[in-house]
């Protein structure tokens, strides 16, 4: 760390690059290694990071519950958990897509029978989302009409009635 000169700026960039270009081809020891040392580069503050968390965000599909995919929303909703002061100090926006992807993914999620291992990611992704409102609606604007759009879908989910009728 300490003979970095450059912010991390080359490594963020390649992970980017492999995230983007070669993501769905990895073995899984591969994707969670990715995910662990995203993680530590949230902590260092990397140059490019934002970049990363989005090509990241990009990779999970929504309506596909195969277990790699549901895996990668649960690896991300808690990075996001876990660093929230962080990122919200040093890369706010990032927090807007992470908002905007886990409401989409929350669509079709809401939708899937109840079973606990998938309550547990809901239940994950609903605090994130919720905690964003709440507590960073001034982020969640940039969104624009897609937001209104989205909590319009959710608005049967008990956590974001009370959302949506603040919003009305």
């Amino acid at each position: 760390h300490g003979k970095i000169s450059d912010g991390y700026s080359f490594f963020t960039n390649t992970l980017t690059k492999v995230v983007n270009d070669l993501y769905p081809n990895l073995v899984d020891s591969a994707k969670i290694q990715l995910i662990w040392v995203t993680t530590e580069m949230v902590c260092v503050s990397a140059i490019g990071i934002d970049g990363l968390l989005v090509a990241l965000l990009r990779q999970t599909v929504s309506g596909d519950f195969s277990e790699g995919n549901l895996w990668l929303c649960s690896e991300l909703v808690s990075l996001f958990w876990a660093k929230w002061d962080c990122l919200l100090e040093e890369e706010p926006l990032v927090l807007t897509s992470a908002l905007y992807t886990f409401l989409r993914l929350l669509s079709d999620h809401c939708r899937l029978s109840s079973n606990t291992k998938f309550e547990v990611l809901k239940q994950k992704e609903i605090d994130f989302c919720v905690r964003m409102l709440r507590q960073q609606f001034h982020l969640c604007l940039k969104i624009g009409r897609d937001l209104v759009r989205i909590l319009q879908d959710l608005a049967h989910v008990p956590d974001f009635q009370a959302i949506w009728k603040d919003l009305l």
